[in-house]
């Protein structure tokens, strides 16, 4: 039969030191940055070519 309880986390696992923690939220943002930009880019490209696609029908790559 299952278990509906929760699982408690142990005690004695090792916390991440705050200067990791910093520099894990650094290289996050810097990621959703760069991301943002992508999504710009393609946003721009889309609204000049009107469409982003290989197909023979549309022919726009």
């Amino acid at each position: 039969m299952k278990s509906n309880t929760l699982r408690k986390r142990p005690t004695d696992v090792p916390v991440q030191k705050a200067s990791a923690q910093a520099g894990k939220d650094l290289r996050e943002a810097d990621k959703q940055q760069q991301h943002k930009e992508f999504i710009t880019a393609m946003n721009d490209f889309i609204a000049k070519a009107g469409t982003l696609t290989d197909d023979e029908f549309f022919r726009v790559l």
